[in-house]
């Protein structure tokens, strides 16, 4: 008789990250679970169309559990720094969006001028 595969599972997700309208390949991937009480499987992937990188995060033996779990800390710490200094270029970005389409308009503005003020010396 075939002996019944017994999986736990500690945590899985997988979805997709882009907003809807951007590329639709950017997803996560993320499962903790063991079969048979020896058999961990430990998931952390995260895909941006075609480049997709893998985490190795052992768990099996207390060197492993100990450097993954440090692993995921110090990646933890860094995607907050990083979102913070994302958010503050957004606004830096936005503020130079902003300025450019002042200049862009402006100079539009000059040109049409000029044609005009052409215009009229030729008349």
């Amino acid at each position: 008789m075939k002996k019944k595969i017994k999986r736990k599972e500690y945590f899985y997700r997988r979805e997709f990250i882009n907003k809807k309208g951007h590329h639709t390949g950017a997803h996560i991937l993320m499962d903790i679970s063991v079969e048979n009480k020896n058999w961990w499987d430990v998931v952390f992937d995260i895909g941006d169309c075609s480049r997709i990188v893998s985490l190795s995060l052992g768990i099996e033996e207390k060197g492993e559990r100990t450097n993954s779990l440090y692993k995921i800390k110090k990646l933890k710490e860094a995607i907050i720094g990083f979102e913070k200094a994302l958010i503050k270029a957004s606004k830096d970005a936005e503020k130079q969006e902003i300025e450019d389409k002042k200049e862009r308009a402006e100079e539009i503005r000059r040109r049409q001028k000029g044609e005009n003020e052409k215009k009229k010396d030729e008349d």
